[in-house]
């Protein structure tokens, strides 16, 4: 295994040794852009503009997706980013983003981040799916599988 790192959450094994995920693998890119996207702006006082702004009361959701990208972008480039945005059925305040990513990691080895994952038959590149990023309208952010 290369430099490892913890994994986000933390988890212990069976072992009694914390799980740990490889730098620079897909699992721990994807890892990367869920804590990424699950911080706000401000959160980390050490990296204050590390995050996503507060999308509480945002009235331009088209905005906010391209603001994710863009921090995406910033933040983590070693991935890249589909996000996908929709309105609640139920409840048009909640407001769910879908957010796949893809990595340059070229290992086959299969992915243990949880997401499915799906090759592009165009492009060759796996995205993995992160599954839904929802806020509500108090700005209370959750994630959810697809």
């Amino acid at each position: 295994m290369g430099v490892p790192h913890l994994r986000v959450p933390f988890r212990i094994e069976r072992s009694g040794n914390a799980q740990l995920v490889e730098q620079d693998s897909s699992d721990e890119i994807v890892q990367s852009v869920r804590v990424l996207l699950s911080t706000l702006v401000g959160q980390r006082l050490e990296v204050p503009g590390y995050g996503i702004p507060d999308q509480a009361f945002l009235a331009d959701s088209s905005l906010s997706t391209a603001v994710l990208s863009s921090q995406v972008k910033k933040w983590e480039p070693r991935a890249d980013v589909r996000i996908k945005e929709s309105i609640d059925r139920s409840n048009s305040g909640i407001r769910r983003v879908l957010v796949e990513v893809a990595t340059s990691d070229d290992s086959n080895s299969e992915s243990t981040s949880g997401g499915r994952q799906m090759t592009d038959p165009l492009t060759g590149k796996t995205w993995t799916e992160l599954g839904f990023l929802t806020w509500d309208q108090a700005g209370q952010l959750t994630w959810a599988a697809a």
